[in-house]
């Protein structure tokens, strides 16, 4: 499963990032960090997320969208691994964002979500993106057995200058 969310030679932009959240100094949890989501490049500069609904509402997503999309753009295709350097692993709060590699060769990224869907609009306008073209039945998903054509909400959020 790991290995399909990967830079390949002819997917170079697959990216994806784990959510990690540490636990509060103090607490009685397991001192690991708990995977709760995962953020990065899923087709060429457009951007995905997904959090475990135990933390929706709570802020995790937005903070870590903004690190990442801040990462993305400092890092001009330099690779990163965790499992060889420490500096691979970057912290916010309670939020640590591990990196495979990165390529920044694009001056936009792009974002959709599903306009039935306020919580991830609204993450996406808090990360700085703005709204782009409204897409009607541009995609469907099977429910219960049944094809349902679904909109998308497009955004556009530009490379920014340093």
């Amino acid at each position: 499963m790991m290995q399909e969310s990967l830079p390949t030679p002819k997917k170079p932009w697959n990216q994806r990032w784990a959510i990690l959240l540490r636990p509060l100094p103090g607490s009685q949890e397991i001192s690991k960090p708990r995977m709760i989501g995962i953020v990065g490049i899923v087709r060429e500069q457009e951007i995905g997320y997904k959090v475990h609904p135990d933390f929706w509402g709570k802020g995790y997503m937005t903070e870590a969208l903004r690190m990442f999309i801040n990462m993305y753009w400092k890092m001009e295709g330099k690779i990163s691994s965790p499992f060889f350097c420490e500096k691979s692993i970057s912290l916010v709060n309670n939020i640590v964002l591990i990196s495979v590699l990165v390529n920044t060769k694009y001056d936009k990224l792009i974002a959709a979500a599903d306009p039935g869907n306020p919580a991830s609009l609204r993450i996406l306008e808090k990360a700085g993106f703005q709204k782009g073209e409204y897409k009607k039945d541009f995609y469907e998903r099977v429910v219960d057995g049944l094809v349902i054509k679904g909109d998308l909400q497009f955004f556009y959020l530009p490379r920014p200058q340093f």
